[in-house]
């Protein structure tokens, strides 16, 4: 092996060690994730909530109580798209959101699928296809 050559070999180990180590701390520290969270959650509606926002290894814990109840939902998203890796979730939801939804799901499930709303014409002209135009060509 010539000079040239081994130099050449201990720099590109010397550069592969460089990315490894910038990969290695690349990782976003628990109090940036978390700070990203709690701005998430202030600039959105479920900031009334006043959840609390906890983050440990990338994993944001969640708590609070909610007296909607998408805001849960709404809550996992914007942790997951804040940073953290995975997503504790144990806010709470009021037995009144909980009755809520339970009274507009029996609404949903008692309403035939068969009807046809008032608003709406004849449904089979609805589900027609189109008419199919055809080409004409002219020799």
């Amino acid at each position: 092996m010539r000079g040239g050559s081994r130099h050449y070999y201990n720099v590109r180990i010397l550069i592969a060690a460089v990315l490894c180590a910038l990969c290695l701390s690349a990782a976003t520290p628990d109090a940036d994730i978390e700070r990203d969270i709690r701005a998430r959650f202030a600039k959105s509606k479920i900031s009334s909530n006043g959840f609390e926002v906890r983050v440990r290894n990338g994993t944001a814990t969640l708590t609070g109580r909610t007296e909607v109840i998408q805001h849960k939902g709404v809550a996992t998203r914007l942790a997951k798209s804040g940073g953290a890796a995975k997503v504790d979730n144990r806010i709470e939801i009021s037995a009144g959101a909980r009755s809520k939804a339970s009274t507009q799901l029996s609404r949903v499930r008692q309403t035939p699928r068969t009807e046809v709303p008032e608003n709406k014409p004849d449904a089979k002209q609805e589900l027609a296809p189109p008419p199919i135009r055809r080409a004409v060509v002219k020799h």
